[in-house]
């Protein structure tokens, strides 16, 4: 074979070399490991049991400073938040005050919320302990994400009463706005109890009435986290944020 025949065959064999190179390359950045493609393909595909929590306290009343209409913007923020679910979605309604309700028990009939009506106190922990009972009751999808949304503008207040005192004036000083311990824990225990049962709780603090720290620990306890990492609490000042936090919410 002839020195130019040679180096024909060489060249040939350093293109072929960097073609197959070429195509090793295209094939890692295009191709995907079929079970990797299924488990984003289910990612994706998942449905959500979600039960809407909301506060309906007096302090959620309009007559209540400072004046806003909290119930009825959080009502508004609710329903546009069910109205973008799928069909393969269950929601459900708690309401609490001084008790906590089951308005509507889980189903993919995303009815419009109505008819709440603010009033008395604020039992967190009782409306926890029964959204975690409506998220693993017979009418939850077992293949579904288990989520709860929790929105309140004040302290958690009931089961435990404070005490009542008189003033100089002969009115009432409920020392609702301190932090009372036993109730705090009571809706810290739930949220420990909504986390071993696997459901996820994100909270929503809205005014400046709220308990921080404890907001952020339910949600740092279930898991529940927001797109950069961080436990799933958001803060409104006012009503008027929620309709944009529950998308946020959504988006997760």
């Amino acid at each position: 074979m002839n020195k130019k025949l040679k180096e024909g065959i060489k060249k040939k064999i350093a293109s072929f070399s960097l073609i197959a190179l070429f195509l090793n390359v295209a094939m890692v950045g295009v191709f995907v490991p079929a079970e990797d493609v299924l488990h984003a393909e289910q990612m994706c595909e998942a449905a959500v049991d979600v039960v809407m929590i909301i506060d309906r306290s007096g302090s959620m009343s309009p007559t209540h400073p400072p004046y806003e209409d909290r119930i009825r913007d959080a009502r508004d923020a609710a329903n546009s938040f069910l109205g973008n679910l799928g069909a393969d979605d269950q929601s459900a309604v708690i309401s609490y005050a001084t008790i906590a309700t089951l308005d509507k028990g889980l189903s993919n009939i995303h009815t419009p919320i109505s008819g709440l009506m603010a009033t008395g106190g604020t039992n967190i922990g009782e409306a926890i302990y029964l959204s975690n009972a409506e998220l693993g009751s017979l009418e939850a999808n077992p293949q579904a994400v288990k989520v709860a949304i929790l929105l309140t503008d004040g302290k958690a207040t009931c089961p435990y009463y404070n005490e009542l005192e008189y003033n100089e004036c002969g009115r009432y000083i409920e020392e609702d706005y301190a932090i009372n311990e036993a109730n705090k824990q009571y809706a810290l225990d739930a949220a420990d109890a909504a986390a071993d049962a696997g459901y996820k709780i994100f909270t929503i603090g809205l005014g400046s009435n709220v308990h921080t720290e404890m907001l952020t620990d339910i949600a740092s306890a279930t898991g529940a986290q927001k797109e950069d990492g961080s436990p799933g609490y958001y803060y409104a000042p006012t009503s008027g944020e929620l309709a944009g936090i529950y998308e946020s919410i959504r988006l997760q």
